[in-house]
């Protein structure tokens, strides 16, 4: 068993990464944990990488995931409804050039473009102050989009570490909770990366 109680992003799924590396071809492993993000890297990373993975709500808010590692494990995606890519949008603040209503128009509109366009980003991982467009109220016109292009298969992230910066951990309104990690194995592995 591993702890990963009260450890910052993307500390947990690095421990547990290292742990079912240690295992050898099969074995094991049960992950303690109580953060909300933690639990969910947790579990996508079991998910994207093969493992089996049972969860466990505990008192105090605590979980125990049970992850098997030598098992064909899959779980199924959704099948986007447009053509998607491989290229992921990584969006770093809530607006496009420098900070005024032109820029968070911009970005805003740029985001709702994007459901009429012809091939859709496999992923859109949101980190900085671009976390505000998941999770702000006052962007909900942004997060219905967002959740209109989530229907069509793209894959919605935001920083783990971001959200908890700006206290938005508890506000996110679409898409997952993101980790160092796993972003940086996205943009490593798409097929291009478009920056806002």
């Amino acid at each position: 068993m591993i702890d990963v109680r009260n450890l910052g992003c993307p500390e947990p799924v690095i421990r547990t990464k290292k742990a079912l590396d240690a295992l050898g071809t099969e074995g094991i492993l049960e992950v303690l944990g109580n953060t909300e993000a933690s639990k969910e890297n947790i579990l996508r990373f079991a998910q994207n990488s093969g493992y089996g993975a049972s969860l466990e709500e505990r008192a105090g808010g605590e979980f125990l995931i049970t992850l098997t590692k030598g098992y064909e494990c899959t779980l199924a995606s959704p099948k986007p409804s447009k053509e998607s890519s491989e290229k992921v949008m990584f969006v770093k603040d809530d607006c496009i050039g420098e900070r005024s209503e032109l820029g968070e128009k911009l970005a805003r509109g740029f985001l709702k473009a994007l459901l009429e366009a012809n091939t859709l980003p496999k992923k859109i991982i949101f980190v900085n102050r671009g976390v505000w467009l998941t999770t702000k109220e006052e962007n909900r016109a942004t997060i219905n989009d967002l959740i209109l292009l989530e229907k069509k298969g793209v894959e919605i992230y935001s920083c783990g570490a971001c959200l908890d910066y700006f206290g938005l951990a508890q506000e996110l309104k679409v898409g997952k909770i993101g980790n160092a990690l796993e972003t940086i194995n996205t943009l490593l592995d798409s097929s291009g990366v478009i920056s806002l």
